[in-house]
């Protein structure tokens, strides 16, 4: 990622950080739409579930540095293709080719740390 992309990362998301609980929502309800295969990973309480990983989401995202080292990508394209759904939903108008861009790579960033960390069993 370069500097460019974190600050449009950010400043996203400090956009839709306020509305975390409905953000979480959607999240949830498009990854087990797309991937039913997450919801035996998932807390039954979806709501306590978003209160868990928003914030791990948030620090994440604060974290974001500019690296010349490509990403390591988990491989879940899924739990990738929901939050960046859910990003284009809450940003509506705003969300521009180049925040695609760059949260396409804060998700290759982040997957390891903090999307997987959303389900308990995630290795």
């Amino acid at each position: 990622m370069n500097q460019a992309q974190i600050t449009r990362v950010q400043s996203t998301w400090s956009v839709l950080a306020p509305s975390a609980d409905q953000v979480a929502m959607l999240f949830y309800d498009r990854l087990l739409e797309i991937a039913p295969e997450w919801k035996r990973r998932l807390d039954d309480d979806l709501i306590a579930q978003g209160k868990q990983f928003m914030p791990k989401l948030s620090e994440g995202v604060r974290l974001l540095r500019a690296d010349s080292s490509p990403p390591t990508s988990s491989g879940d394209d899924k739990m990738t293709a929901a939050l960046l759904w859910t990003i284009e939903k809450g940003l509506a108008e705003d969300f521009t080719d180049e925040v695609r861009e760059a949260w396409s790579s804060a998700c290759e960033a982040l997957s390891l740390e903090t999307l997987q960390t959303a389900s308990p069993d995630a290795a």
